[in-house]
């Protein structure tokens, strides 16, 4: 581990070797308790004050909680913090300001996701979760802590023009693959709030249009920074998908749906002021001119309904394939960017045949029905 350790962060223009990086991480998950005298060991390095050593423990940190033990080794970092993420020991940092600059966001972002996996004990990059999330258990909570930890990675706007950028880019693209991680959890988390809105009281329902607000103005973020990256691509190793952005004409729908709410029901105006419903008993449906009491009888549709809405979120056409230190983009996206179709109710969700009381209700004669005591 020490060997391992020293090696990783030599004092050298080029990012961590990918050897070193997995004999650590295997040591956390074959060997938890070794945890703790590893981050001793990189917090040693960190204080040397070289920018390059900082830089690499960083990345070695950034490593271990995607691929190695994450419950462990954020937890160990939480104990450690603020001195593991310590980088007022710097030293000539006017010689290069633009990395200097990478290293103060990247250790903003760092320190922002172990405190959030700290307190949700949720790995937001490899949560499978948020599609099954229901508003009893956080969905909104979680929807909310997820927008703010995305937003700080996007924040990571890298200088990649001064010098050997070959560290800064190593780190620029383990960034990248947790944004595409933690968009591809916001926007399930997204699809399973609106699949349930036509359910949700009026404040559930205003505190869904603001997530998705937000979800729509983080989506044009991510398309602004996924361009912004592509002249790297080649560098990079990586290929980035296009987006397509969340459409903006769904938040008008989900507003006219809290403006019914505020209406009042038939029932409320139709009763007086003695709680007796004045309004008349609807007549009888006409039956079929042959008096067949056995055609086909139509139910009448139900009060406020209101028309399916069909959202396609985002849709990313390929992903990028994986690299050596990032193995996580091995794990294709299982179709989070479906279209969603929105129920009124939950009633009105397709139920089996002979237990949908909405569905057209067919009689049938008992002249061609074989069992029909008048059949025989």
């Amino acid at each position: 581990m020490e060997t391992a350790v020293r090696k990783a962060t030599r004092l050298e223009y080029r990012p961590p070797k990918q050897k070193h990086l997995i004999t650590l991480r295997n040591i956390t998950l074959e060997s938890p308790s070794s945890i703790e005298k590893m981050l001793k060991l990189l917090e040693k390095r960190l204080g040397e004050g070289y920018w390059i050593i900082t830089f690499k423990v960083f990345i070695i940190l950034h490593y271990l909680i995607r691929e190695g033990n994450t419950q462990k080794v954020t937890e160990a970092i939480c104990m450690r913090r603020p001195q593991i993420f310590d980088i007022s020991k710097i030293k000539n940092k006017k010689l290069v300001p633009g990395t200097i600059q990478n290293i103060y966001l990247y250790k903003t972002y760092l320190d922002r996701r172990v405190i959030a996996v700290g307190e949700s004990q949720i790995d937001y990059t490899k949560s499978g979760t948020f599609r099954r999330l229901i508003l009893s258990e956080g969905l909104f909570e979680e929807t909310t802590k997820l927008q703010q930890l995305l937003a700080c990675a996007l924040s990571c706007k890298f200088c990649l023009n001064e010098g050997d950028p070959a560290i800064s880019l190593f780190a620029y693209r383990l960034i990248i693959e947790d944004i595409f991680n933690l968009f591809q959890a916001v926007n399930e988390s997204i699809i399973n709030i609106l699949e349930h809105y036509f359910e949700m009281t009026k404040s559930d329902a205003l505190t869904s249009i603001e997530l998705y607000k937000t979800f729509s103005a983080e989506t044009q973020s991510v398309t602004e920074f996924f361009n912004a990256a592509r002249p790297y691509e080649g560098a990079l190793e990586m290929k980035l998908p296009p987006l397509n952005h969340a459409p903006t004409t769904l938040i008008d729908a989900l507003k006219d749906y809290v403006e019914e709410l505020d209406k009042p029901s038939p029932e409320t105006t139709d009763q007086g002021t003695t709680g007796v419903n004045t309004k008349p008993f609807s007549p009888r449906p006409d039956l079929p001119t042959d008096n067949n009491p056995f055609a086909t009888l139509a139910l009448p549709p139900t009060n406020n309904e209101l028309t399916r809405l069909s959202m396609p979120i985002a849709s990313p056409t390929y992903f990028p394939q994986p690299f050596s230190p990032g193995s996580s983009l091995q794990r294709r996206i299982t179709n989070p960017f479906s279209p969603v179709y929105m129920q009124p109710t939950g009633q009105s969700q397709q139920l089996p045949y002979d237990t949908n009381p909405f569905r057209t209700m067919y009689f049938q004669d008992p002249r061609q029905y074989p069992f029909s005591p008048t059949s025989r």
